[in-house]
């Protein structure tokens, strides 16, 4: 990336907290930084062996160009990382989606370049296997797979939006992405959820009422097997509300 790699090394051996929050603010959030510091730190000569250690890499290079506290190296651009997943859950109408791309624009606006995945656009596949007739280890399948690939370009945060029934489906998006999954229940009363379904319209006719119908028995369902790090309220309060509830709640439980 033109200009970042000699913003880096123009900085000053030991520059003040002023400057640190300037250049911080400027270069640091920005992901393709690393391969700045990487390449700054990876010995390729003829007959060398690579630095390989990554985490160790990053420190020197820090240390070299850039000395501060070990907190401020730990918790520093690119590297930090809330490690969990947030999963939203709840039955259709509970705004699921609306309030994860909240979430999600949220996290961009902090600099912390998140991933959103909306689970049910990953098993939307016909004929559905016979040993898999809800799809769900090809949800799994893919999310890892998908992940992975926005890993690749930096994303380090990840919310989903996915119905959370039992503790195995929580385990299962677990071992998928390979970090502790936070499950955040949205929670809407029966009216509110009909109001929204509606609202939408998408379904109509027979497949309508049943959706009605299948979203107020979901809803008690959740409620009973209470597979949740957090339960938030959502009638009668904007996405914006919502969402910024969900944000702290879940950064609250990854401290």
């Amino acid at each position: 990336m033109p200009g970042s790699g000699s913003a880096l090394r123009s900085l000053p051996p030991r520059p003040g907290s002023a400057r640190i929050a300037s250049a911080r603010s400027r270069i640091l959030p920005r992901r393709r930084c690393v391969v700045v510091i990487l390449a700054s730190v990876v010995d390729r000569s003829p007959g060398r062996e690579p630095l390989v250690d990554i985490p160790v890499a990053v420190e020197r290079c820090v240390a070299q160009h850039w000395p501060v506290s070990a907190t401020e190296i730990e918790n520093f651009g690119p590297l930090a990382t809330n490690r969990t997943v947030l999963v939203l859950s709840g039955p259709p109408g509970v705004g699921k989606t609306t309030v994860a791309w909240r979430v999600f624009d949220l996290c961009t606006e902090a600099g912390e370049d998140p991933a959103f995945v909306d689970l049910d656009m990953l098993g939307s596949a016909w004929p559905a296997p016979d040993d898999d007739p809800n799809q769900t280890r090809l949800r799994a399948t893919n999310l890892a797979a998908v992940w992975a690939n926005y890993q690749a370009v930096g994303s380090r945060r990840l919310i989903i939006a996915e119905v959370v029934e039992i503790d195995a489906d929580r385990e299962r998006l677990s071992a998928a992405v390979g970090l502790p999954v936070v499950v955040c229940r949205l929670v809407a009363s029966d009216g509110v959820l009909e109001a929204r379904i509606r609202g939408r319209g998408r379904d109509h006719g027979p497949g309508l009422a049943k959706l009605i119908d299948r979203s107020a028995g979901l809803a008690r369902q959740l409620a009973a097997a209470d597979i949740v790090g957090f339960s938030v309220a959502t009638e009668n309060r904007s996405a914006d509300e919502i969402a910024a509830e969900v944000r702290q709640r879940w950064d609250d439980l990854a401290t």
